[in-house]
């Protein structure tokens, strides 16, 4: 009994102290998973605060791992208000380095447009050695095309090879051609290793490719490509748009295509090479239209071969990368707009040329005044005389120099798109004869005597410098043509000298416009006579200096010729006039008569009085009272055959006598009225 009583009490005790131990130890288990639950709220947290960091570091792959992990801990997936916290860090983390990913794209697309600028020159580069090349082997058994540069490149050498020998320029000479020839030929040598095919480095793709990993690790790969494509898509075809200059338009397409092309190879996903030429299709529709708007809109020639050249080489480099269809279609447009290029070729120059004949200062070009003219050039450097001067003006080889430069711009815009553009470029030369013709016609118009003697002077040297730039271009594109200069610039000439005429007689009619009063009471002498006479002297001896005695010669003669048919037709048109006009213009005749005597200028020319012959002869009809002739008409055409039967009428009938002179005004009247019923 005491035995069970004492264990009872053991029993009890151990009871008792059990009782009060487990509440003990379920604190103590709660403790320990309070603990386990802190750590792990604190691994969480660290690897999010990591993942920050790595965020802030520009390691968004990096992070995307560690927030991996921290979304795989057991922890984060109980839910309680503190895991809610840092689940919620977790996509907002995730958002940061998606954000981070677009600005970095969207920094590489603009890094790739500098790339592309860059990459667009050395393809157009390499383009135009393939075409050179190209060039040199399809003229390689024919005479070969000649370029600006290769022509200017073909001189240098043989002033190199002799220096002390003053090289002709002629294309056909036998040095020009041969040296021009092997130096071609050296190029094709070494020029095949060079253009075989494009090898050139483009951008670095290892950037794009961490941004794809990125947004795959975001389950986002998807989106990413498609958002690529896109954002490529709009960078290419916006590309035309971004840039001032044509060359740098083309420079930096080509470059972007290239670009797309290297994408495509480096992941199909991010553009399939069915996608690709859908891109193409895309861009060279808009091209066209682009191409076709500029030229409808262009006003310079110059931009208009910089469109051009860079739209051939564009083609030209995109079918060498493999853009080849409808490529075409931009190297019609161009040829198509040739003609429409040569109209603003044309306008600029006749702009230009206007320009330089306006500015004219009518004075001979010396050696001093040359300048950097290059006369030898234009055909004319065998033209200086002793004293240093030229014949012409500056005008002549200012008009030639701008006449060549622009006929080679027309054949550097022939160049690619026509096989044959010999007949298209003189085509071009003649309208450049044309409008410089016509200006100079127009010079003519307001320019006085002497001026228009210099005009005169000039044709001749600008035909000779135009057929020298006709023979000039046809070594370079080694053409014959049916076409001279001469029948232009010979027109031109003798306009020039019908109108030096015409201006003569004009000045001399002012003077004898001062013939006033035609009823004067009382002989007096008309003192404007010396001052005629002194112009047609001082003009003759210009016009001898100038254009030779023959035009000189000419214009007296034509000169006193007009000074009889004005006074006569004076005259004849007036409402009267007495004897004693008759009697001034007498004298006043006399003082012509004696001036073409003892002139120097005028007393070598022969029947240079015999100008004068109508109005002498109808002068002494009537100082001579020698009327009653006229109604005989053997005698009065022995005596007066210059005299025009017509005009005597009209003469006889505005007779006026004076009182004591013969003869008298009824005798003239009685005449007249005989001679009209007997014309």
């Amino acid at each position: 009994v005491y035995l069970s009583s004492g264990v009872q009490e053991v029993a009890n005790f151990v009871s008792h102290s059990y009782s009060e131990l487990v509440p003990s130890q379920k604190k103590l288990e709660l403790l320990e998973q309070a603990l386990n639950y802190i750590y792990d709220m604190t691994s969480a947290l660290q690897l999010i605060k990591k993942a920050q960091t790595q965020i802030l570091s520009l390691k968004p792959l990096s992070a995307l791992r560690t927030l991996s992990k921290a979304k795989g801990l057991q922890v984060l997936q109980q839910s309680t208000p503190s895991t809610q916290v840092l689940k919620n860090f977790v996509p907002k983390l995730e958002e940061m380095v998606e954000q981070q990913m677009e600005e970095k794209l969207s920094d590489w697309l603009v890094s790739t447009r500098k790339v592309a600028e860059s990459l667009g020159k050395n393809l157009l580069n390499q383009a135009l050695s393939w075409l050179n090349f190209e060039r040199q082997k399809k003229n390689k058994h024919k005479a070969p095309f000649k370029n600006r540069e290769s022509v200017l490149n073909s001189l240098s050498i043989v002033e190199k090879v002799s220096a002390g020998h003053k090289t002709s320029r002629e294309l056909n000479s036998y040095t020009l051609t041969r040296l021009s020839s092997m130096r071609e030929s050296s190029r094709l040598t070494h020029s095949r290793s060079r253009v075989s095919d494009f090898q050139l480095m483009s951008v670095n793709y290892s950037s794009l490719l961490n941004f794809e990993g990125v947004f795959e690790m975001l389950d986002k790969g998807k989106d990413f490509r498609e958002k690529l494509k896109l954002d490529r898509r709009l960078q290419v075809l916006q590309t035309p748009t971004f840039y001032e200059e044509f060359k740098a338009k083309f420079e930096a397409l080509i470059g972007q295509l290239f670009i797309e092309k290297e994408l495509s190879e480096q992941d199909e996903r991010l553009r399939s090479e069915e996608e690709l030429q859908g891109l193409w299709i895309e861009t060279i529709v808009s091209l066209e239209k682009t191409v076709q708007d500029a030229f409808n809109t262009l006003k310079s020639p110059q931009k208009a071969l910089e469109l051009k050249n860079s739209v051939i080489l564009f083609v030209n480099a995109a079918n060498k990368i493999g853009f080849t269809h409808r490529s075409y279609q931009l190297s019609h447009i161009v040829r198509d707009n040739h003609e429409r290029t040569k109209q603003i070729l044309l306008e600029d120059f006749n702009n230009k040329a206007a320009r330089i004949i306006e500015q004219e200062e009518y004075r001979p070009l010396t050696l001093e005044t040359s300048g950097n003219r290059n006369l030898e050039e234009i055909g004319l450097n065998d033209e200086s005389e002793e004293k240093g001067s030229y014949s012409f003006t500056p005008a002549v080889p200012d008009l030639g120099t701008l006449v060549k430069d622009y006929v080679w711009m027309d054949l550097e815009y022939l160049e690619d798109i026509s096989e044959n553009p010999g007949e298209e470029l003189f085509k071009t030369i003649q309208c450049l004869v044309r409008d410089v013709n016509s200006l100079i016609f127009d010079q003519v118009k307001s320019s006085t005597v002497l001026q228009t003697a210099i005009l005169a002077v000039n044709a001749t040297y600008l035909y000779k410098t135009f057929s020298y730039i006709c023979h000039f271009f046809e070594g370079v594109i080694s053409y014959s043509r049916d076409y001279s200069t001469r029948g232009a610039f010979m027109e031109l000439k003798e306009h020039c000298e019908r109108s030096i005429f015409e201006k003569v007689q004009e000045q001399v009619s002012t003077y004898l416009d001062m013939i006033t009063n035609l009823n004067p009471q009382a002989v007096q002498k008309h003192h404007w006579v010396s001052d005629m006479l002194s112009y047609v002297e001082n003009t003759s001896e210009s016009l001898q200096k100038l254009l030779g005695p023959q035009i000189s010669s000419t214009s007296l003669l034509a000169t006193f010729q007009f000074v009889s048919s004005h006074l006569i037709e004076l005259l004849a048109s007036s409402q009267k006039f007495n004897f004693n006009l008759l009697v001034e213009l007498s004298k006043d005749l006399k003082e012509v008569e004696d001036f073409i005597k003892d002139s120097p200028s005028c007393s070598s020319i022969p029947g240079l009085g015999d100008s004068l012959s109508e109005i002498k002869q109808l002068l002494s009809l009537f100082l001579t009272n020698d009327l009653e002739i006229l109604l005989d008409q053997k005698k009065r055409e022995t005596k007066y055959p210059r005299l025009n039967i017509s005009y005597i009428i009209l003469i006889l009938e505005r007779y006026r006598e004076v009182k004591g002179q013969p003869p008298k005004q009824k005798t003239a009247l009685n005449i007249a009225k005989k001679l009209k019923l007997s014309a």
